[in-house]
């Protein structure tokens, strides 16, 4: 059986047909060797990420993100501690505190989210 051509279909001329010429290409690009994958940054540890984090920037996700992520009760301890604290460096340990709170509540992915978050603030 030979290939069909264009011309089997419209008459235009004798290139292969598009559909066999993609299969085609599909096929030698799996042919190919993929790519190493890029070396992944090495995560650091909260507690050092958090250095970064200015009041402001603590102060607001924390008040944000308390009370979604833990609700009226168990948030309720969390934002008293936020209230009362006295600069970045009492936010940093109640950031921590945070962080182990919604992991009791919601589980490791969501205590991974939130430490992503809060290693990203500035």
């Amino acid at each position: 059986m030979s290939a069909k051509t264009t011309t089997d279909w419209d008459g235009d001329d004798d290139r292969p047909a598009v559909g066999l010429t993609i299969v085609a290409m599909a096929g030698m690009l799996s042919a190919l060797p993929s790519a190493a994958a890029p070396p992944v940054a090495e995560e650091v540890p909260l507690v050092e990420a958090l250095q970064a984090a200015g009041f402001s920037a603590l102060y607001d996700y924390l008040m944000d993100a308390v009370q979604p992520r833990l609700g009226l009760m168990h948030g309720y301890r969390i934002v008293l501690e936020i209230e009362r604290s006295g600069g970045a460096a009492d936010l940093r340990q109640v950031a921590l505190q945070f962080v182990e709170l919604v992991r009791e509540v919601q589980g490791d992915d969501a205590a991974r989210e939130v430490s992503r978050r809060l290693a990203a603030l500035r």
